[in-house]
């Protein structure tokens, strides 16, 4: 039983470290200029500020997968919301 709750233990504490990885990973990329930047294309291409609805199905459903990818890109700010201001407030040259 010890060692069914250690490899838990272990696997627990492995996703915590994963978990902070992949958030300074994401502060990383949003703290820099270029990055914002790829950020914002992301989220463009994603379509995350439109409707999905096309009159298709299949159509529709294309463009809400491509929108779900988008709202975790934009869900990520969550961890370092004054580097989300930042990228709403900043221009850029689109």
């Amino acid at each position: 039983m010890d060692h069914i709750n250690e490899k838990r233990t272990q696997n627990e504490l492995k996703r915590q470290v994963d978990e902070q990885q992949a958030e300074q990973d994401f502060v990383a990329l949003a703290e820099t200029p270029e990055g914002r930047r790829f950020l914002k294309r992301l989220l463009a291409e994603c379509n995350v500020y439109q409707s999905t609805f096309t009159g298709d199905a299949l159509s529709s459903a294309h463009r809400e997968g491509k929108r779900s990818v988008g709202l975790w890109a934009l869900e990520q700010f969550n961890t370092c919301p004054d580097l989300y201001i930042q990228f709403l407030t900043e221009k850029t040259h689109d």
